[in-house]
């Protein structure tokens, strides 16, 4: 069993998270429940030819934005507050980024001044970028305009996160052979290491700024999901499980939904979806049948990432034969949270046609 557990979390401790709320949710009415139900941003296809996918969740259409010869999507996300986006294309060893505005009901793309992973403020009036193509002392986390006009460094670190009030960042940075979970408050101009740890597999902000939610090998050679004061503090375990990662509260802050990995013997494990009811207690697991028609799952398979939708009512997902080789055969999926009802996006999970699939994001 050790084994096994070891295997999972070397691959599950890369594992990225969705957008982390809880109890209150401190943002801006006009961004805090969105009007419209919620479109999803994707890339699919294999390395050196990605395109760009828009999915609207009530329609269930499929749009592709940008594709084509010499067309490269790696990264992409949304203004928040619009419908203009932001991507970024790969051209040999560089990394262009675009933002996309729609006027008129006509798209038009213009460059930014930096190349990289860039994230809305709540407001839409800021952009953080994560120059993570860059070889130091360039790489880190920057603050730009957004129309793409950088404005400083702030961190030596990476996979920045937006508090829900806009008023700090999360991010984590190296330390010889730690991670550190790190913030920067935005008003002070001023970064603090709430915790250092081996590896951490996933992390995200509290809706009311005060906690953060993380996933950690801390003790007993169990991957678990804990809450710690955002000044730092005691850990809180919040989940019981051998290896729970990737821990993703609902916008309402009522539930949680995480991974968990099922290691029933050395070749027959997987991860599933779970959720975890914050006021009874009680977690409800999203059976792996339910999502692939085969049980008997090779080493490693099932779901790699998740995210909640804006209206708490949807879990999007990537879905893998082996969450340790990511992208040839990803597959996205969303989860209709009160039925628990899998739709497949791109690719088919229980008809074993699997799909390129890269980066995914809600519009908010």
């Amino acid at each position: 069993m050790n084994s096994v557990r070891a295997f999972a979390a070397s691959c599950l401790a890369v594992l990225p998270a969705g957008a982390m709320h809880s109890k209150t949710d401190t943002r801006p009415d006009s961004l805090s429940r969105p009007a419209a139900p919620p479109k999803l941003l994707f890339t699919k296809g294999a390395a050196g030819g990605r395109s760009l996918y828009l999915y609207d969740i009530q329609t269930r259409n499929t749009t592709e934005l940008k594709g084509g010869a010499g067309v490269d999507i790696v990264d992409a996300g949304w203004i928040s507050g619009s419908d203009s986006i932001i991507y970024s294309m790969k051209t040999g060893d560089r990394i262009q980024s675009f933002r996309e505005d729609s006027r008129d009901g006509v798209r038009a793309s213009y460059p930014l001044e930096s190349g990289g992973s860039y994230k809305s403020s709540p407001d839409g009036r800021k952009l953080l970028i994560d120059k993570y193509n860059y070889p130091p002392p360039d790489a880190g986390l920057y603050f730009s305009t957004p129309v793409g006009k950088e404005l400083k460094k702030i961190a030596d670190g990476k996979d920045g996160r937006w508090s829900p009030g806009g008023r700090m960042i999360l991010y984590v940075r190296a330390s010889g052979s730690k991670t550190q979970l790190c913030t920067y408050d935005i008003s002070g101009e001023t970064s603090k290491t709430v915790a250092s740890f081996d590896a951490l597999g996933g992390f995200g902000w509290a809706a009311n700024e005060d906690e953060i939610y993380y996933s950690a090998n801390v003790k007993d050679d169990h991957w678990r999901v804990y809450r710690i004061p955002a000044i730092g503090g005691d850990s809180v375990e919040v989940t019981h499980g051998d290896v729970d990662t990737a821990p993703s509260l609902s916008p309402t802050g009522a539930q949680l939904a995480y991974l968990k990995f099922r290691g029933e013997t050395r070749f027959l494990n997987f991860t599933e979806i779970a959720i975890l009811d914050i006021a009874a207690g009680s977690v409800r697991v999203v059976p792996f049948h339910t999502i692939s028609r085969d049980p008997r799952a090779a080493l490693g398979a099932g779901v790699r990432s998740i995210a909640w939708s804006p209206d708490a009512k949807w879990i999007a997902f990537t879905w893998s034969p082996n969450v340790c080789t990511p992208g040839a055969e990803d597959s996205l999926a969303i989860l209709e949270v009160s039925t628990g009802v899998v739709s497949p996006i791109a690719g088919d999970i229980k008809n074993e046609r699997f799909e390129s699939v890269g980066v995914f994001a809600w519009k908010n």
